[in-house]
């Protein structure tokens, strides 16, 4: 039997059955005999591409591990690294701590040796004062027994006599001592441990000094030393007190007294600030000064003497030690009461001044509706400054109160007297030198019209005469025009803008402004002038020219007098016009004795600062040319005076200007002399700048508070719209409401650009210095701080090229070499970009310092320092800062003053603005 198959015999169905199907599939068909070479082939590439794919991970795992052990590697370095850097800054840190302790305890171990070499010389020094004592006592002793016959020695009774004489006065001087030591000791240790001197004084500052003198400690035992000082000085001489007594001055008051001895001898101006104020110079005499040069020599002296004797050991030395001292108290306190009472007696007078101006305001304001608040605020600060005046000067001070407010209503009723029948005012006499009040007249600008008050107003000079109650005094417009009358300025200067000039500018002083042309004709006509007067002064000839000129210079010495002072009758009566008139006539007329007491009047009453050029008049012969050089000094002594006033006047002002400003300017538009055309238009251009920003970012239109457009915004937007304009300001395209200020914005306008240039040039010059250049890295390059005043003072120049700015750029970039042609082209073509205002740099830091200006106007502070450094202002954040303050002053006082106009136009433009808005 044959296994796998079978065979049929049936011919034609012969077929070999053949494997089955499964089978079949396991065998291949191919031939093997042809592909063997091939699949040995295939089957080495796949076990040498095994093998290398093994290898290959083998590889990357090698490196991978290698990877990881160096990352673990550097890691533990890193670490170790920094824990070695911990341990050096610890280390550091410990040998930093053990150095301050050495250091401490060291200074402590000074301190400590110091102190006890100060204690082992004060031991030393008791036990040699102790000895002198006993050596004194021994001698004293000696000399009484040297004195004692022997034969009284030798009898019982006498020797007992004698030893308990001896005895007692021993046992005296021991209690007193005692006593000394015992109440007096205490009481200088206290003194010494407060730590006042002449040395300590002088090293603190005066705000210091007054709190530390004013301490209710010092001055009680400062009492307790005067006191103790004055019993113990009762015990020299016949045993009256030398040092001043208790009983007569109140231990308190001496005690005070005393201690401004160390006030006037570490700060004498302090003290004696109000004695250099021009119009008391005025009046001062060399007797006042002398006073005061004697005051502050005694009361040094005094403490001097009070010191010494206080490091001398006052418990062991005798009453007779405080001599010295005592003649230097009794000195000094006399000259400190002296000095006391005329100061007492200007405050007097300024406060009778002050009263009277109340009641000067009194009567302008009583017409009024409003009357009767003013009437009890008046009553009421009258009330307590009536009082204020008994107290410091008592009845005295009222009687001489009392006696001004006579002359006061008598001179009131004569003045009233005399308006019914003469209302023309005198003449000034002609004078190649116009007088202020002359020019004043023909001002084209109207002041106020206002009638100046029976006596000039007196402006207290001293800011102590406010009301004893501590409320601030404010003065009425009509107040305000009066002195404003009193004090009219020389030259065209309306009074409105004079008042607004003091409270704007704290420096503002008035100064003669002259154009070349306007000196040259002048010095023209003053030759003609003189020399026509000399040729009839040589032939002594002077009725034709010294009566006017001797009237002029008259009338100006009695505008520098003070109103009823001994010198405004003394000049009244030796320059009498027509007394001198006639000695022209008799030929008996001394014209050089005549300039020689207007010299010395001139003397009395101009400032210090103008004491030489009054003396160099003496000195000129020529009678013309003196006569010019007086008249001209008259002019400058006037000015003098004016600004003094101006400066007293304008704490008044600063209360009133706002309310007096818009009066004035409310009186303007009733009259037609303004208008607000202007204003108009430079706020709605403001209006519609903020209503587009609103709007672009709110364009859904929700009405939130925030999305609202406020008027202060609006006013700040166009003040700084205004001044970062590149039309010039002035005074044809300025606002109605800033016509006073024209000037002053146009140079804020300048400043601003100035600022902005020169931030910008030094970004650009730090932009063209090499990487490595100092400009760069160091944010405080000297180079650059002076670069940047170099432009400061080019821009100032009227002459100013660009060439100039490059050249001055080019220098700080390469100081040493110059730049490649190229560099300095581009260098001129950016400098010229900036100054026309087409660079974008020079845009960019307009914008940011607007918005610098804007924070500030809006927040009333200043931007902080890191803000001014993001925004490149670093290098002027002084110039910035200061110029920002001026624009807030200023915006603020103008917002004040015209608020209502602002506020109507503001709102008249917004509601047109929406109803356009609404029907488009």
């Amino acid at each position: 039997m044959e296994p796998g198959f079978y065979i049929v015999d049936i011919l034609p169905l012969r077929h070999t059955s053949g494997r089955p199907h499964h089978l079949e599939e396991r065998f291949s068909t191919h031939d093997y005999a042809a592909t063997t070479v091939d699949d040995a082939r295939v089957k080495r590439e796949a076990i040498l591409e095994a093998r290398r794919s093994k290898l290959a991970a083998r590889a990357s795992l090698a490196r991978d591990v290698e990877l990881r052990n160096r990352e673990l590697t550097e890691r533990k370095r890193y670490r170790l690294q920094n824990n070695l850097r911990v341990a050096e800054r610890n280390r550091n840190g410990i040998l930093e701590r053990q150095r301050q302790q050495c250091r401490f305890a060291v200074e402590k171990a000074k301190e400590v040796a110091r102190l006890q070499q100060i204690r082992r010389l004060a031991e030393k020094e008791r036990q040699r004062s102790e000895l002198e004592r006993r050596l004194r006592i021994t001698e004293q002793r000696r000399a009484k027994l040297l004195s004692v016959p022997k034969s009284k020695l030798l009898a019982n009774n006498s020797g007992d006599k004698v030893i308990t004489h001896r005895k007692f006065r021993r046992d005296a001087s021991v209690r007193h001592e005692q006593w000394r030591k015992k109440y007096l000791d205490p009481i200088v240790e206290s003194f010494l441990r407060s730590g006042i001197s002449l040395e300590m004084a002088a090293r603190m500052g005066f705000p210091a000094l007054v709190r530390h003198l004013k301490s209710p400690e010092l001055i009680g035992i400062t009492s307790r030393l005067l006191g103790r000082m004055h019993k113990y000085a009762a015990k020299a001489g016949d045993g009256t007190a030398a040092v001043v007594d208790v009983e007569v001055v109140k231990a308190a008051e001496a005690s005070r007294v005393f201690l401004s001895a160390y006030m006037l001898t570490a700060h004498p101006r302090e003290i004696l600030s109000e004695v250099g104020e021009p119009e008391q110079m005025a009046d001062a005499n060399s007797h006042l000064l002398d006073g005061i040069q004697a005051l502050l020599a005694s009361a040094k002296t005094m403490l001097n003497a009070f010191e010494q004797w206080l490091n001398q050991n006052p418990t062991e030395q005798t009453p007779q030690t405080l001599a010295e001292f005592d003649e230097c108290w009794n000195t000094y306190y006399s000259l400190f009461e002296a000095w006391k009472s005329k100061d007492t007696e200007q405050l007097v007078t300024n406060m009778i001044a002050h009263y009277i101006e109340m009641g000067q305001l009194w009567e302008s304001v009583r017409d009024r509706a409003s009357s009767a608040d003013w009437q009890q605020q008046l009553d009421e600060q009258r009330t307590q400054l009536r009082d204020r005046i008994a107290k410091v000067g008592g009845e005295a001070a009222m009687e001489r109160l009392a006696e001004v407010e006579r002359r006061i209503n008598a001179a009131r009723e004569a003045l009233e007297n005399r308006r019914r029948h003469d209302s023309v005012n005198p003449e000034i006499p002609p004078s190649p030198t116009p007088r202020p009040q002359a020019e004043s007249r023909n001002n084209p600008v109207p002041s106020i019209p206002t009638v100046s008050p029976p006596t000039s107003p007196r402006i207290p000079s001293s800011p102590r005469l406010g009301s004893p109650s501590g409320t601030q005094f404010i003065a009425s417009a009509e107040q305000l025009a009066r002195l404003m009358s009193a004090y009219a300025p020389p030259g065209p200067m309306s009074n409105e803008q004079l008042a607004h000039e003091v409270v704007m500018d704290p420096d503002f002083k008035i100064e003669r402004k002259r154009n070349e042309m306007e000196d040259r004709i002048r010095d023209i006509a003053t030759k003609a002038f003189f020399d026509a007067m000399r040729e009839d002064f040589e032939n002594e000839e002077y009725s034709r020219w010294a009566p006017g000129l001797l009237g002029d210079i008259k009338e100006r010495l009695l505008a520098l007098a003070p109103p009823n002072s001994a010198i405004r009758t003394e000049i009244n009566e030796v320059l009498d016009i027509e007394l001198i008139t006639q000695q022209i006539g008799k030929d008996v007329f001394d014209v050089r004795k005549c300039l020689a007491y207007v010299i010395a009047t001139m003397r009395k009453l101009c400032a210090p600062i103008r004491d030489q050029v009054v003396n160099d008049l003496a000195k000129i012969n020529d009678l013309p040319n003196s006569f010019q050089h007086i008249l001209e000094l008259l002019d400058l002594m006037n000015l003098d005076l004016v600004n003094f006033r101006l400066r007293v006047l304008r704490p008044y002002l600063k209360s009133t200007a706002i309310d007096y400003e818009r009066t004035k300017f409310s009186e303007a538009l009733r009259s037609g002399q303004t208008g607000l055309s202007r204003t108009r238009d430079w706020l709605k251009s403001a209006v519609k700048s903020l209503q587009d920003i609103a709007a672009q970012r709110n364009p859904e239109n929700v009405d939130r508070p925030e999305n609202r457009v406020r008027y202060e915004h609006v006013y700040n937007d166009a003040l700084l719209s205004y001044l970062f304009s590149t039309t010039l300001i002035d005074r044809l395209n300025v606002p109605e409401t800033l016509v006073l200020d024209v000037d002053r914005l146009a140079s804020y306008q300048n400043e601003i650009q100035a600022i902005t240039i020169t931030a910008a040039l030094l970004m650009l010059c730090k932009n063209f210095a090499a990487p490595d250049d100092p400009i760069r890295r160091d944010p405080a390059s000297p180079a650059l701080r002076r670069l940047r005043d170099k432009i400061f003072a080019l821009l100032l120049r009227g002459d100013t090229t660009i060439d100039g700015l490059s050249l001055e750029i080019a220098a700080t970039v390469s100081p040493s070499a110059s730049l490649p042609p190229e560099r300095q082209a581009l260098i001129r073509s950016m400098v010229d970009k900036t100054i026309s205002y087409k660079d974008t740099v020079y845009s960019l830091l307009s914008r940011r310092l607007q918005s610098v200006l804007r924070a500030h106007l809006q927040t009333g502070q200043f931007a902080k320092k890191e803000t001014i450094t993001s925004h490149g202002f670093e290098w002027v954040r002084k110039e910035l800062e200061k110029l920002s303050g001026k624009i807030y002053v200023l915006a603020k006082h103008n917002r004040e003053v015209y608020a209502q106009w602002y506020d109507q136009i503001i709102g008249e433009v917004m509601e047109e603005e929406a109803t356009t808005r609404a029907s488009t």
